[in-house]
């Protein structure tokens, strides 16, 4: 009979995880073990990933994420495009920072300025936020459902001259 097959421990687990998540087995071994110095994280990262049982649980994932990523990828994309900013914005058409939280879909908001404007009695602070753009949402989400073909059309005529003088020649 063969050996019982091994567990992973709840620091290879964890290495596993944070691996996922950045896919540097030297920065996620510094995360599991934080007292580890760089090169001595980047040898036993390496060690950790050469692991037969580490690296048939880390592949086995990896093919589990695989699988998913087409439809994670157009479920995303319907959320940007079907994005209401109304959703966020409270009752006088500002931006409620509690409906933004509650609202929150990763990648709607490219971009965020805060400023403030100061008068002689009171000072404001002023959030801008910048959505994704949808338009860019709505061509990449085309493109990957085979909406359009992406070839143009080319209409090529021949012209044919009979002599010199027809040519302009």
């Amino acid at each position: 009979m063969g050996k019982k097959a091994e567990k992973l421990n709840p620091k290879h687990e964890a290495f596993i995880n944070e691996y996922l998540s950045c896919f540097n087995g030297t920065k996620a071994y510094l995360k599991v073990y934080p007292d580890s110095s760089e090169d001595a994280a980047r040898g036993s990262a390496s060690d950790l990933l050469t692991n037969p049982i580490i690296r048939a649980e880390l592949t086995g994932r990896i093919d589990a994420i695989k699988g998913r990523i087409p439809e994670d990828i157009i479920a995303h994309l319907k959320n940007l495009i079907f994005f209401n900013v109304s959703d966020i914005l409270d009752d006088n058409g500002n931006i409620d920072k509690a409906k933004v939280k509650s609202n929150s879909i990763p990648g709607i908001i490219s971009g965020i300025s805060i400023g403030s404007k100061t008068t002689e009695n009171s000072s404001e602070e002023k959030i801008s936020f910048k959505l994704t753009d949808q338009n860019k949402a709505i061509e990449l989400l085309s493109k990957i459902l085979k909406l359009y073909d992406e070839k143009p059309e080319l209409k090529v005529q021949n012209i044919v001259y009979l002599d010199k003088q027809d040519a302009g020649l």
